[in-house]
């Protein structure tokens, strides 16, 4: 759980840090507010379809390789989206949606990695418990994100936020992925167990049944 806790915590700095950024970083050189903000509605919708696509990802597979493959992409692109301020608009326009393709995956796969690891009982508290990390998180960020803007620059925080992405990878590769397990089997294994309960319940053991009688 605390190797869990503290990959989210990387995770969720780079990404409050982004939210915070991507428009302000994108009117340094781009003087149409009406298209930072078409970006900003474009990728919106984004973000919400592709944590479908993360959780099929990790259904078909599995965590660690959803994870490291979500990470891996997004500190690609975050180590070439400061150089998007030298190219024209049209690059950062692909660049930012891309991003948010990444980041709705994050929050797709901390539910999946509860579930998975510490069974469907205690899931919700525990997903709860994970998500303080994020509480930690957002008020680090919130805190500290003018300063360092002022400090190190646009450069300086997104490759900040690409080596908090990159640390949350490497911190999967240490993680043990739970297996899966086969929802066919699964359903067959509730079936049968379900149906031997009532089974018993109908039809109680003969052997009770004899004791019972003799007592009478």
């Amino acid at each position: 759980f605390p190797l869990l806790w503290v990959t989210f915590l990387f995770n969720g700095q780079a990404t409050v840090y982004l939210l915070n950024m991507y428009k302000t970083f994108g009117q340094t050189f781009i003087t149409s507010d009406h298209f930072l903000a078409t970006i900003g509605t474009v990728s919106s919708p984004l973000n919400a379809v592709t944590r479908i696509f993360w959780g099929m990802v990790a259904d078909r597979y599995s965590y660690k390789l959803a994870m490291m493959t979500l990470g891996s992409l997004c500190t690609t692109l975050l180590i070439f989206y400061y150089f998007t301020s030298f190219l024209d608009r049209v690059a950062y326009g692909i660049w930012t949606p891309l991003l948010f393709f990444c980041i709705g995956g994050i929050y797709s796969l901390w539910p999946f990695v509860t579930t998975s690891t510490f069974g469907p009982k205690h899931a919700a508290f525990l997903y709860g418990l994970l998500f303080s990390s994020q509480m930690v998180g957002g008020t680090v960020a919130s805190v500290a994100h003018s300063q360092l803007t002022c400090a190190i620059g646009y450069g300086g925080l997104i490759s900040l936020c690409a080596g908090m992405q990159f640390i949350s990878v490497l911190l999967t590769l240490f993680y043990p992925d739970p297996p899966l397990q086969n929802p066919s089997e699964c359903s067959r294994e509730c079936i049968v167990g379900t149906s031997s309960e009532g089974l018993q319940g109908a039809f109680p053991d003969e052997n009770s049944s004899v004791v019972d009688s003799t007592e009478l």
